[in-house]
């Protein structure tokens, strides 16, 4: 059954907008702009420098990165700019804004300071000095699993406005953010503000499901279409000041997110009946936040770097689902506050580097369930870290890097027993430097911890068979992790190769039992997963216009846990860059990929994805047109297998295939009054409503 969804105007919402490198590491913003070599390598005693390119220098335990012009000048982001640096075993997503590194996120910074999905997306690729690439973080991003640092530029004065607008062709969807930012003398003032909107129809969905009920056995097949509509709205004001290594940044920011229509309409067979079903849902949050993040010299040896968060928002979610003699509705609105305070101690002299890291995150919700399920509930989390971390270099090439520290977590959920426990952390690392790379082994044990989404006794009835519910009894999970992994060049090829083990020991999964007529989806901590992965991955620069980059994908994940199963996946991504003058072209694909989801135990099919991004570049203008396998229907499958609850589903999206976007982009710049760089690359050597998913 397609339903059609009458367009929304693409016009009203503009006019809103304008006016409102191989890796898996160990577990575990404002815009700023300055000259100085911001590094955490500074405070380690090792000072190796391997030049692996003409505008790449390895400096102990990072990577050093010049962007060229030809980069800078085909992108509108700082994600842009990444993408065509083209390191290693590195995808970026330029249009989701999200980047990882053999299937672990990357953590921003600018100047050393944390930056977010908006501060890296309205970053100028021209205010851009260099990038360092962390792949083996330590100091104040030793908590990462991978870091990149953008380096700015330093402006003693003027400014610059700057618009940019996203519209896709093939559905809805628009985006529009427009910034301004003033520079005088030591203080940078911001202010970004942007909106953008969804309005999708014609998602469709087919599924086959079997419930294993204590009476009798129901099999049900459905096919249904999706239509919904979202939109978001944010602005941030930024202030920051520097000077004489003193680095000062604040964020005050107000962020809407709305999904006031999202329908599901279909028919599903059970044994021989026939009937329709529908599925109806809003949502919407409001979160004010305040960030201020620092770094003070204290004298040649030694840094304090803090971190001050706090972020609240009220949230509200609604479901509605009706059948034929059923009909199930949950209303939820939710207050959720918390703050998150970091202190970051450094000392390093000759070998040795020293630091203390402290930690501590704060959270309440207070929740409120009517409907089908009423009930009142409120959870109480507190989480300190303490963190020991010792470096010392045996020799100018063999170096240890350590961290040690204890996890206090501590949390009640109303009606049930407090929980505290203490749990262990340690990270070592044995890292070598090659003539033209470095070798490094790691390992790590960590412990996990759960939010209210996890932690609740709140009830969602899905459909007359099957009934969600979270788990306040839930223990703690640990993992061990141990990867050999390879960074290095080969004459004008980059190389980066990872071999890793992961045990996931008691981790949260979904869980399935027998509750009168019904099953009962919920969360426990039970047995194993174990992770076997191995990846290789090159980039090669023929010439000023073509590059070539891609890596091949190799995993094995073995679950013995509330099912017992073995996935194995082979899988691999090719990317291109070709500069033509003012012109680039990018094609790039991603093969057929297969994953295990680690907490649902679902396996998840994503088909081959195949794209062309062409952007053209002049002066104060840009213009990118991207294009999303114009030819084919990606379908999605997802299978699960439990003794109670198994499914089949293939998904057919609009927003997966057959789309382009265009978009534009203007920059006005004023009164700008730049410094030069110095090149220092050493070349002389929050919602925890239990929704439906």
């Amino acid at each position: 059954m397609k339903k059609q969804i009458q367009p929304m105007s693409i016009g009203k919402y503009a006019m809103k907008a304008i006016g409102s490198s191989l890796f898996l590491l160990f577990p575990l913003g404002m815009t700023a702009q300055t000259s100085s070599n911001d590094s955490i390598s500074r405070t380690v005693a090792l000072d190796e420098v391997t030049i692996v390119a003409s505008n790449v220098t390895r400096v102990d335990n990072h990577l050093v990165i010049y962007p060229n012009t030809q980069q800078k000048k085909s992108s509108n982001s700082g994600y842009g700019v990444l993408k065509r640096l083209m390191i290693p075993g590195m995808i970026v997503d330029t249009q989701s804004n999200k980047a990882e590194a053999m299937g672990m996120p990357v953590s921003f910074y600018i100047n050393g300071q944390p930056a977010d999905e908006r501060d890296v997306r309205m970053l100028r690729p021209k205010d851009i000095a260099k990038i360092e690439y962390h792949d083996n973080p330590t100091g104040k991003y030793a908590k990462d699993q991978i870091v990149v640092n953008f380096i700015l530029k330093e402006y003693k004065a003027g400014g610059y406005v700057q618009w940019d607008g996203l519209q896709t062709i093939g559905y809805t969807h628009g985006d529009y953010n427009l910034a301004t930012s003033l520079n005088r003398k030591h203080t940078t003032c911001s202010v970004f503000a942007g909106a953008n909107y969804f309005d999708v129809g014609s998602n469709w969905t087919g599924m086959a499901e079997h419930y294993a009920l204590s009476g009798q056995p129901v099999d049900r097949t459905s096919g249904s279409d999706e239509a919904y509509s979202r939109h978001s709205e944010y602005v941030q004001f930024r202030l920051q000041h520097q000077k004489a290594g003193r680095y000062i940044v604040g964020k005050l920011s107000l962020i809407n997110n709305a999904s006031p229509r999202s329908e599901v309409a279909g028919t599903v067979r059970t044994g021989e009946e026939v009937s329709a079903f529908t599925t109806s849902t809003d949502q919407k949050s409001l979160s004010p936040k305040l960030d201020l993040t620092g770094t003070l010299p204290l004298s040649q040896t030694q840094s304090f770097t803090f971190g001050l968060h706090g972020t609240y928002s009220r949230n509200l979610y609604n479901r509605t689902y009706r059948e034929p003699d059923f009909e199930s509705g949950s209303y939820e609105s939710e207050n959720a506050g918390g703050f998150q305070l970091s202190a970051l101690y450094n000392y390093s002299k000759e070998k040795h580097s020293f630091s203390v890291e402290l930690f501590d995150f704060h959270h309440v919700w207070k929740a409120q369930y009517a409907g089908s399920h009423p009930l009142d509930q409120s959870l109480w989390k507190n989480e300190s870290l303490v963190f020991l971390s010792y470096n010392y270099a045996f020799t100018p090439k063999l170096s240890l890097r350590s961290r040690v520290g204890v996890d206090w977590l501590q949390y009640r959920l109303h009606g049930s027993e407090k929980l505290s426990k203490l749990s262990p952390r340690v990270v070592l690392n044995f890292q070598y430097q090659l003539k033209s790379g470095m070798l490094l082994w790691s390992s790590s044990y960590n412990n996990y911890n759960y939010g209210m989404d996890l932690i609740n006794q709140a009830r969602i009835g899905l459909n007359p068979y099957l009934v969600q519910t979270g788990n306040p009894y839930l223990k703690v999970g640990r993992s061990f992790n141990s990867y050999l992994y390879y960074s290095g060049k080969i004459k004008k090829t980059g190389l980066s190769a990872i071999l890793q083990y992961k045990l996931e020991h008691n981790p949260v999964v979904h869980d399935y039992y027998a509750e009168d007529t019904y099953l009962v989806k919920s969360f426990t901590n039970r047995g194993n997963i174990h992770y076997y992965g191995a990846i290789l991955a090159a980039s090669h620069t023929f010439n000023r216009t073509f590059s070539l980059s891609g890596d091949i994908r190799y995993n094995y994940t073995s679950v013995h846990s509330v099912c017992d199963f073995g996935s194995r996946n082979l899988t691999g991504n090719l990317n291109a860059n070709v500069y033509l003058g003012d012109f680039s072209l990018s094609p790039y694909i991603n093969f057929r990929n297969k994953i295990v989801n680690t907490t649902s135990l679902g396996i998840e099919e994503t088909p081959v994805n195949y794209e062309l991004e062409c952007t053209y570049s002049k002066g104060n203008f840009f213009a990118e047109v991207n294009l999303v396998s114009p030819f084919t229907d990606r379908k999605f499958r997802k299978t699960f297998q439990h003794a109670l609850y198994a499914y089949y589903s293939d998904e057919d999206f609009k927003t997966n295939s057959r789309y382009c976007h265009i978009k534009l982009a203007y920059t006005l710049d004023f009164g700008r009054q730049t410094k030069k760089v110095r090149q220092e690359v050493d070349r002389t050597i929050n919602s925890s409503l239990l929704k439906s998913f």
